[in-house]
């Protein structure tokens, strides 16, 4: 797909100007469509919770078959109704099926769900209708769904071992110093001698757990949520994001992980005719990490300009300059949004490679430091009986 038209990369004349217009046309029709939803009251109802990734990437891909089989839009919504497992999302296609059954487009069906369908769905569901290709436009649709939730998966069943393994160690670190730890102390406070540095430490640590275990739960909670909280501040998110970027081991797979989803949503995007600068507002308004909000907005501006979409992408930083190279030379052979596509793959196969090494290198460290911690409590606990056994000796 060639999306500027060029050979050297600079958007021509007219074109700049007509992808601007078309850009500002469609900001038009969104501000207007919001104002319209606000002054009245919709036939239908919001689903306000969030649907799994899973769920929608089969519900697409089922009413992408029955489109692609030539059974019609209302039709076809009815038959995927029925088959739903999901029940939310049964009820979401149902109202949906009552809307396009009342007259409107699937797209804008679509859209008054916007917890359950985001705004690239709904876009590329728009330029579906609009080129004819629905059912085909579904099924692409669908298969980016089901990259997007088996990545999910995989990083999820990857990190279930190591958040099991530190659970366990916490659980068995407390019933020691709330169960098994007092009881020693009762006996120690008769023994009479002076007791080992670790011993005496263990049973303060052990009394300050049980005397004030709510309060120190109710402490750890709230700063759980107030960090939570704070982290979605305007003012405190972005030094955040910046400082993740920055961590030792944990910064490249978050680096990696957002260039892969940039490029996946992007690429698919500008595959299914979505306007650049259209494809641009959707990627940025679907993000909550401020380093690639940036980088979509100075593309953005620079696409506007006139500028081809390497040039900013090279100067924000978030991209490395392999990527960056990778996207220039696609934008100079007319096929950005196939390089994009590629760009994901790769950086997709990198995660993972990534991910499992690290986790193949956390998991011995884990079991080393849980059995340390759990060996010298019960070393600090029994030191003195072994003191006492020497005296009796």
């Amino acid at each position: 797909m060639n999306v500027f038209g060029s050979q050297t990369g600079a958007v021509p004349k007219a074109l700049r100007h007509r992808t601007a217009q078309q850009h500002r046309t469609a900001q038009q029709q969104r501000t207007a469509q919001q104002q319209r939803k606000t002054k009245q009251q919709p036939t239908s109802f919001r689903f306000e919770r969030r649907i799994a990734t899973g769920a929608l990437a089969e519900a697409t891909r089922s009413l992408a078959v029955l489109l692609e089989a030539r059974i019609s839009l209302v039709q076809a919504l009815h038959t995927v109704e029925l088959q739903l497992g999901h029940r939310r999302l049964q009820d979401v296609f149902r109202v949906v099926r009552l809307d396009v059954e009342s007259g409107k487009s699937l797209s804008r069906a679509l859209g008054v769900h916007s917890n359950v369908f985001p705004p690239l769905y709904v876009q590329l569901v728009h330029a579906g209708e609009r080129a004819g290709i629905l059912g085909q436009l579904l099924s692409r649709l669908a298969a980016y769904l089901e990259k997007a939730h088996a990545i999910r998966r995989r990083i999820q069943s990857a990190l279930a071992y190591p958040v099991l393994v530190l659970a366990v160690a916490v659980a068995a670190t407390a019933f020691l110093l709330v169960v098994i730890v007092p009881t020693f102390a009762d006996m120690y406070r008769d023994y009479g001698a002076e007791l080992p540095g670790p011993t005496r430490l263990l049973l303060q640590a052990s009394s300050v757990l049980t005397s004030h275990f709510w309060l120190l739960f109710a402490l750890i909670v709230g700063s759980a949520l107030g960090l939570r909280r704070a982290a979605r501040l305007p003012s405190v998110r972005p030094a955040l994001d910046r400082l993740a970027l920055r961590l030792p081991i944990a910064g490249p797979l978050v680096r990696i992980s957002h260039t892969a989803r940039f490029a996946r949503m992007l690429g698919t995007m500008l595959q299914n005719r979505v306007p650049l600068l259209d494809a641009l507002a959707i990627l940025g308004s679907s993000s909550s990490f401020t380093p690639l909000i940036a980088t979509v907005k100075a593309v953005e501006r620079a696409v506007e300009r006139g500028v081809g979409v390497s040039a900013p992408m090279a100067s924000n930083g978030l991209l490395t300059p392999m990527i960056v190279q990778m996207i220039a030379v696609g934008e100079e052979s007319g096929e950005l949004d196939d390089m994009l596509l590629h760009v994901a793959e790769h950086q997709e196969s990198e995660l993972d490679q990534r991910t499992n090494a690290l986790l193949s290198l956390l998991e011995p460290i884990l079991i080393l430091t849980i059995g340390v911690l759990l060996g010298g409590i019960l070393v600090a606990l029994y030191l003195p009986l072994f003191d006492l056994s020497q005296v009796v000796g």
